[in-house]
């Protein structure tokens, strides 16, 4: 067994224990947390580490194949422009298959390195299974769907469904669904047909929402820069106007009550949109993804907002198309740095509560025994409050 002591435990699954201790074995299957101030004995061979120890940092929203667009898409020209930007690198990108795949394994790495131990990733095409088949993090692969046009609902769910066997033949054990890419970029029918396969098949759902604040002006008018952005896309008037106008509150009754589903990016999300998703769903996940906001839109989520609610929140990347690292502290940073959270909660949201959306608690999330969550030291924290400092780092211990 191994003994490890920190400035802070953080299980999560109890409160914060300063200056405790965590017995593990060599494998990471967690034994023992020890609060050492309620004992009367002290406790020999422990190495001792300065910063916090935790479980490892579950990343919720990741897109691993976008990975060779890093510093292609310009910053802060709003959604639609960044969506066709990707679109057209996508289109007539010369990057060779082999260099894409070099892309997605350096990002891979780059989780590993900080700390992460499981991944909701985002997919449009298999060149990822290949990795996650042999990686130490757990993911669950989100096969995403688009398309506006309902005669082709039938034809894109197919071909998604193409793509969700080829992830299920490279792995038996790989978990996957399908999903919507956002409410304002598939029909009415292609929704329907993807929540009817996801509950038959009891699986999870993770759409982009409110990441723009033309999102609803689109949804509910069909007006605005998404309409352009589309229209330069080459997507026909005719495939634009078929999706139906509807208010954004109506969109979330028609979320399957018992899937859950996580509303991915949220940065203009106001109070009445939390209150009105809750009200039709208690499956309801909301993802912070707050450095791919900067990136994007230069504008941050009312984090506030969520912890007032108590809402279930989790912590995304996004990818490197939209931002430089693929770190979870790094986006705990950025709330931290702009709201009064505590360090526990912030912990909770991009630790256990990822978890437990993913349906991995059982295993990843908290430092109980028996569990093997992966355990890291954050470092370089302030010690009156044990919060992060701007220079605050991973190591990995186990």
């Amino acid at each position: 067994m191994q003994k490890y002591q920190s400035d802070c435990v953080f299980p999560l699954s109890q409160d914060p224990i300063p200056k405790g201790i965590v017995v593990a074995e060599a494998n990471g299957v967690i034994c023992d947390v020890i609060d050492p101030g309620k004992l009367d004995y002290d406790i020999e061979d422990v190495e001792k580490l300065n910063g916090l120890l935790c479980p490892g940092f579950v990343n919720t929203h990741a897109h691993l194949e976008l990975s060779y667009l890093r510093n292609k898409i310009p910053k802060a020209n709003g959604l639609p422009a960044f969506i066709n930007n990707v679109q057209q690198h996508k289109k007539n990108s010369s990057t060779p298959h082999d260099m894409i795949k070099h892309h997605i394994n350096d990002a891979h790495k780059m989780m590993e390195t900080n700390g992460i131990v499981a991944c909701g990733d985002v997919a449009n095409t298999s060149i990822t299974a290949e990795i996650k088949a042999r990686s130490k993090i757990y993911y669950h692969t989100f096969i995403e769907l688009y398309g506006m046009q309902p005669a082709k609902a039938g034809l894109i769910l197919n071909n998604g469904l193409a793509l969700y066997n080829e992830f299920k033949n490279a792995n038996n054990n790989f978990s996957v669904s399908i999903t919507p890419h956002a409410f304002y970029s598939v029909s009415d029918e292609l929704l329907n047909k993807v929540y009817k396969h996801v509950k038959t098949q009891k699986g999870l759902l993770s759409i982009h929402h409110l990441e723009n604040d033309e999102e609803i002006l689109f949804i509910e008018e069909h007006k605005g820069h998404f309409l352009k952005a589309f229209k330069e896309m080459g997507i026909e008037k005719s495939s634009i106007t078929s999706t139906k106008k509807q208010s954004i509150d109506s969109l979330y009754k028609k979320i399957p009550s018992n899937i859950k589903t996580l509303l991915v990016h949220n940065t203009f999300a106001k109070t009445s949109h939390v209150d009105k998703a809750i009200q039709y769903s208690e499956n309801i996940w909301w993802c912070l993804c707050p450095n791919s906001n900067l990136y994007i839109e230069n504008a941050l989520p009312d984090f506030g907002l969520f912890l007032a609610h108590k809402s279930r929140v989790t912590i995304g990347t996004d990818s490197l198309a939209s931002n430089s690292r693929l770190s979870v502290l790094e986006e705990l940073k950025t709330i931290q740095r702009n709201t009064d959270i505590s360090t526990h909660q912030l912990l909770h949201w991009g630790i256990l509560n990822g978890a437990i959306f993913l349906g991995i608690d059982d295993t990843y999330g908290s430092l109980k025994p028996g569990k093997k969550p992966g355990l890291i030291c954050i470092e370089k924290i302030k010690k009156e409050d044990f919060s992060f400092s701007e220079n605050a780092s991973v190591k990995k211990i186990l």
